[in-house]
């Protein structure tokens, strides 16, 4: 045994920023609950790919997707797979509907996440980017224009990663003839239904009433906190099979998604964290984020950090700043400092992710830290 390179691995980590001191600003991680990590060590040599082998794995997995849809409101035609995340997820959606419905054309925001780009190349799907604001806000029309028939297919996001925003798809769905839709809530999926569960169960009952194909995805391993990698995206039952690969030598005879061998704790673990904080728990965990989301901005604005483009909808702040200073050069001061944000795109600034280990304290902390490099610059 080489001990001095196994030291080393735990040396080497010592120099990444820290989740619990308020480092991690900007990424969609978060360390996971106590109990989530012993039932990671107790699943980590069984494989989520061959349920029928690990008979616990297939039963932990149709609780997980019964709670999951039930937490989302759901109908029981709804059929669950478990995905590594937002960007598994939101490829097989897209090839769910080219495989059951036809589909050879996506239409997308500029602020939609880049894997549904990346899953269109893939696909050889082709794609169409419309245009929004600096706020992120689409114009109806723009989007009704590029829908020409029921080859097309559209994918809204819930909790946009640049600017937090929810597209509503409410104002456009009678303009496109029941094509279906993908809805990305890898971030939104588990914080706006207890943000705004008005807006978000309206959503869910047009698409629904619709009569149009739609799926879901979510992700477990962003604000949840589960352990890395763990998602669902639901399909409905008659484009279900389109996601079933025969693979002759397993016992259940066939396999969902993309992965071959799947981490057995992925669902096992998701599950025991939705346990650990109940959905009481993470429902007081997605409302004080998107308090500390909405102060934050206001606090930045009043003393004259920068400026908020726009209202988010979810525990996404993005400060547009690059009036006032070069972007890299503030992120690099205050990476210096030990803040790490990431950069805003769309709002030519900045954009801090209020995960759960963010803390008030940590956020007046940054706004301090920014008030100096501003002041040295």
């Amino acid at each position: 045994m080489d001990k001095d390179l196994i030291d080393w691995i735990y040396t080497v980590s010592q120099a990444d920023p820290r989740h619990e001191n308020g480092g991690v600003l900007g990424s969609m991680t978060t360390p996971p609950p106590p109990e989530a990590l012993k039932i990671v060590n107790h699943f980590i040599s069984k494989n989520l790919g061959d349920p029928h082998l690990f008979k616990s794995l297939e039963l932990i997995t149709e609780k997980l997707v019964s709670l999951t849809r039930e937490t989302l409101g759901l109908p029981p035609n709804m059929k669950g797979i478990i995905t590594s995340g937002g960007t598994e997820s939101n490829i097989l959606a897209l090839y769910s509907f080219r495989e059951s419905l036809g589909v050879k054309k996506v239409v997308l925001t500029d602020v939609a996440h880049y894997s549904v780009l990346k899953a269109s190349k893939m696909l050889g799907i082709y794609s169409e980017v419309v245009q929004t604001d600096f706020s992120g806000k689409f114009r109806p029309d723009d989007i009704s224009k590029k829908i020409h028939g029921p080859s097309d297919s559209l994918v809204m996001t819930m909790g946009t990663t640049q600017l937090g925003g929810v597209e509503d798809p409410r104002e456009i769905l009678d303009d496109l003839n029941r094509i279906p839709i993908h809805v990305d809530a890898a971030f939104g999926g588990l914080t706006f239904p207890f943000i705004n569960p008005e807006k978000f169960h309206g959503i869910l009952r047009a698409l629904i009433s619709s009569g149009t194909n739609f799926t879901i995805g979510v992700d477990f391993h962003k604000f949840l906190g589960a352990p890395i990698p763990s998602g669902i995206i639901f399909v409905p039952e008659e484009i279900y099979p389109s996601l079933s690969f025969d693979v002759n030598y397993i016992s259940s005879g066939k396999q969902f998604g993309l992965l071959g061998t799947r981490p057995g704790f992925s669902a096992a673990a998701a599950l025991a964290t939705l346990a650990y904080y109940g959905l009481d728990g993470l429902s007081k965990k997605a409302k004080l984020a998107y308090e500390n989301t909405l102060w934050f901005l206001e606090e930045a604005k009043h003393r004259g950090l920068g400026f908020p483009v726009n209202r988010p909808e979810v525990p996404i702040a993005c400060l547009s700043t690059d009036e006032l200073i070069e972007r890299e050069k503030l992120l690099e001061e205050l990476a210096k400092r030990g803040f790490f944000v990431y950069r805003g795109e769309k709002c030519r600034g900045i954009r801090v992710v209020m995960m759960p280990h963010v803390r008030k304290s940590h956020l007046q902390r940054l706004l301090k830290a920014m008030e100096e490099v501003l002041i040295s610059s």
